[in-house]
């Protein structure tokens, strides 16, 4: 299995998905997926309104297990139990799956760069959206965190689905977080 698809190059990352990128990274402490019981919601504040958690079920389909307010007025409807692809416009669901099945099975980071779809009158609006593969309590990759970059999201005017304009996937074996650099302090005990 091709563990990178480059489909273009990617919008620039909002401040507020790098940092999250961050914190996920920071939760894998040298592993590679980090559990879904490590999720502080306290340090998730900032992205809580965007962001939803996804279960990737035995059959390959994900559902949302929550979801954030704003993900709630992208789909009109309560996200607890909704299908992820019901965020997607039809044509871009197949594409959907095949990317999260390398994030469940590689595992993989992924970003995505969605826009709104066509059907819809208004100006397309262009955003990132990442998704974060995690471990359940069995110790199986069975979850993911997504979000969608809130300031992009402002600009939608909701109920709306995406398109995939772009995606790049990320294998945690390329994404290893930055080991911290150490430096020798003289006089130091032994």
């Amino acid at each position: 299995m091709n563990n990178i698809i480059p489909f273009g190059p990617l919008r620039p990352d909002s401040t507020g998905l790098a940092a999250l990128i961050g914190y996920w990274q920071a939760l894998r402490r040298g592993q590679g997926v980090p559990a879904r019981a490590d999720l502080d919601p306290n340090a998730l504040a900032p992205w809580l309104a965007m962001a939803g958690l996804v279960e990737h079920g035995p059959d390959g389909a994900l559902r949302f297990r929550v979801g954030g307010q704003g993900l709630r007025a992208l789909l009109g409807a309560e996200a607890r139990g909704m299908p992820l692809r019901s965020l997607f416009a039809p044509g871009a669901r197949a594409r959907l799956h095949d990317l999260a099945q390398h994030v469940f099975h590689a595992p993989a980071l992924l970003r995505m760069n969605v826009t709104t779809a066509a059907q819809y009158r208004a100006a397309p609006v262009h955003l990132s959206m990442v998704m974060l593969p995690l471990r359940d309590h069995h110790d199986q990759t069975t979850r993911a965190l997504i979000c969608l970059d809130e300031e992009g999201a402002r600009a939608v005017k909701a109920p709306v689905r995406f398109e995939i304009s772009h995606a790049s996937l990320i294998p945690l074996s390329q994404a290893q977080p930055r080991a911290a650099a150490h430096r020798l302090v003289a006089g130091g005990r032994c």
